[in-house]
């Protein structure tokens, strides 16, 4: 019997060389019929099965190799293998892991086990597996490709270009290599050399549509749309069921806010791919900045059913939960996408806002320092040493601005306590509030910035951001400096605008009711001037706009009942905010949405009424009327989303109070 079980294996063998291969299955069969123990008999059955697609007996037959020989390494691999290409990821992690168990030394496979480990977002594995695979291979690319691949993933984008640069060293033919490393200077936002690594890519394998996605992206960056659009096109013309050319596509369109045809482009991708996770997380994006809540919580719940540890789904499911008012799931969700990527900056800086907003400042200002290493935050080029809170002992700190202007109204009040310090303060603000802010005591000097680049020729020993002096100084509730006014206004302006009003003797309240078109919360935190009208059915009351730029052209139109002044044309035509001060220092009261003019307001020691939307910023805390920051502050707060009208309703209520009581 034997005998003639070795003249079937020849002739087997002899079908194979000759691509017969239904034929060498059939032969493959009677052995295993008349040797059901024979495990390579086996493993040769599932290989032949799998080049005929026959999938599920393929891997039934590997399995069957596996059982009668569990340490057979070959057999371990075929079906990691196998069971990787039906998307069964987990067993073929464990697979690939068993093979390795006997042989750890088989470099291919640790390159096997990475790429899956990815797959599965599992990328600290994912790493490990790929340096091990270096660890046996170092002169082959693979261990290097997914290297990269993994450091990408882990947001450590700086290493992973180093690793794709040495793929391509090492294979210098391979297109892989080449579109890895562009994958990687593209995160790294260094267009040009991204685009060359893609364009080599091209040249190797004009076939390589990921390559040809990346060189459409790099026009994207570079504002050719058209260009971009072209070439995503021409790549469909290939290959027309391509799902990450569906996805670059609804980029390109949702860039260009093209929303319908972004939407589609993402539905289309993930009909090609239901388990395209990043397509499923861009379309919830889509859907969430829409204020299509449901649908974005049912994408971000979709992405994370294809790669639980997706940091980039947990983050923005995080910013949903957020804007919904769900804190405590907003933070879970924050703490889950920084626990599988540490260096998630957007995800430890979102996190501080919650930390901050629920009045947690311990941890909210050690997450707030994150924002600096965002991206849009290039270093200024100094090179004095950033100050950590000891005494000045007689050295000079520059204290540089940032951010909004209503940030700077607010923290330059920290100026006072840094002087206390016992040094020379010399303080750097953007040159449109240079004028405002000579009525601001705590400097020495004031230095102008004109451009973010610019370094003052004062000399300084030590340099911090402004917004970093609370968690320099450790700042809690009952710490928090409250010396008002902090903000002087500029006296002749101040009595020029007593003039200019002298002859109203109706109680006089400023109003605005817009904020910055870029805020990105702009769309809750803004209301229409409509939105005012119940303030109209106060007697006695005399309304003046301080709205400038965009929503100011509402004034001409004011509710029935209100009577109102335009004053956008008349304010701060020489320098920002002076005249806007002056004005404030000669009205009873502020109304105002969440903006710079409730700062400035604050900062004057002016009575100043702050409307809030139902997911306010962090600085208003919770449920509180009044505010930690701003003494002559009162909050009214939305009881649910975009409900303005109750909270004007309370406004008219409590101005009517006010004026009655004669309250100034």
């Amino acid at each position: 019997m034997s005998d003639n079980i070795q003249e079937i294996v020849q002739q087997a063998t002899a079908l194979l060389e000759q691509g017969r291969l239904p034929d060498a299955l059939t032969l493959y069969t009677r052995i295993t019929q008349a040797n059901p123990n024979d495990a390579e008999a086996w493993l040769m059955l599932a290989a032949i099965n799998g080049e005929l697609g026959a999938l599920d007996d393929a891997i039934e037959c590997c399995r069957r190799a596996v059982a009668i020989e569990q340490g057979n390494v070959d057999a371990n691999v075929v079906l990691g293998r196998l069971l990787a290409s039906r998307g069964e990821l987990d067993e073929a992690a464990a697979s690939f892991a068993e093979a390795l168990a006997h042989d750890p030394e088989y470099g291919e496979v640790w390159n096997m086990l990475a790429g899956v480990n990815g797959q599965r977002g599992i990328y600290d594995e994912a790493e490990r597996c790929s340096r091990e695979a270096i660890r046996v291979l170092p002169e082959q690319a693979d261990g290097y490709i997914n290297l990269t691949n993994a450091l990408m993933a882990l947001g450590r984008v700086a290493d992973a270009v180093q690793a794709g640069a040495r793929a391509v060293t090492l294979d210098p033919a391979n297109a892989l290599s080449w579109n890895m490393l562009g994958a990687a200077r593209e995160r790294m936002e260094i267009w040009a050399e991204a685009e060359q690594a893609y364009v080599k890519a091209i040249a190797i394998d004009p076939m390589l549509t990921s390559a040809q996605a990346g060189l459409g992206r790099m026009l994207q960056a570079k504002g050719d749309m058209a260009g971009a659009e072209r070439v995503l096109r021409q790549i469909l013309q290939l290959n027309p069921q391509d799902p990450g050319v569906f996805y670059n596509l609804g980029h390109l369109y949702a860039q260009q806010q093209l929303l319908d045809k972004a939407e589609s482009c993402f539905h289309q991708a993930l009909q090609i791919k239901p388990d395209f996770a990043e397509a499923w997380i861009d379309l919830g994006n889509l859907t969430q900045n829409q204020g299509r809540h449901d649908e974005a919580m049912s994408c971000y719940q979709q992405a994370l059913a294809c790669a639980p540890k997706n940091p980039d789904a947990h983050f923005n499911l995080g910013v949903l939960y957020q804007r919904q008012g769900k804190l405590a799931s907003a933070l879970a969700s924050f703490d889950q996408a920084i626990a599988n990527r540490p260096e998630f900056v957007d995800a430890h800086w979102y996190k501080s806002f919650i930390c901050l907003l629920q009045g947690d400042y311990s941890r909210g200002w050690e997450e707030y320092e994150w924002r600096l290493r965002q991206k849009k935050n290039v270093p200024r080029p100094f090179h004095q040493p950033v100050w950590d809170g000891s005494p000045l002992d007689g050295r000079t700190i520059l204290v540089h601005d940032e951010q909004g202007y209503g940030d700077t109204f607010q923290f330059v009040r920290y100026l006072r306590q840094v002087q206390a310090y016992g040094g020379q303060v010399v303080f750097e603000c953007h040159h449109q509030l240079a004028a405002v802010l000579r009525g601001c005591d705590g400097y020495d000097e004031l230095v102008e910035r004109i451009s973010p680049l610019d370094v003052p020729t004062t000399s300084f020993d030590v340099q911090i951001h402004l917004m970093s002096l609370p968690h320099v100084l450790k700042t809690r509730f009952d710490n928090i400096p409250r010396d008002f006014p902090y903000i002087k206004a500029d006296p002749v302006r101040v009595e020029r605008w007593r003039m200019r009003i002298a002859g109203d003797k109706r109680y006089k309240v400023g109003v605005a009711w817009a904020g910055s078109p870029r805020h990105t919360n702009e769309l809750n935190r803004s209301c229409a001037l409509a939105e005012f009208a119940p303030l109209g059915e106060v007697a006695g009351v005399s309304f003046y706009s301080l709205q400038k730029g965009s929503g100011s052209e509402q004034a001409d139109t004011p509710p029935a009942g209100i009577k109102l002044v335009r004053m956008d044309k008349e304010l701060d035509e020489d320098a920002r905010f002076v005249d806007t001060a002056a004005l404030m220092e000669n009205l009873d009261l502020i109304i105002s949405i969440d903006t710079s003019i409730v700062h400035l307001a604050g900062a004057l020691g002016r009575p100043v009424w702050t409307l809030l939307c139902a997911t306010p910023d962090w600085r208003w805390l919770l449920e509180r009327s009044d505010s930690v920051w701003y003494p002559n502050m009162r909050l009214f707060r939305q009881p649910q989303p975009n409900d303005w009208r109750s909270v004007f309703t309370q406004v008219s209520k409590a101005l009517a109070t006010t004026v009655r009581q004669g309250h100034r």
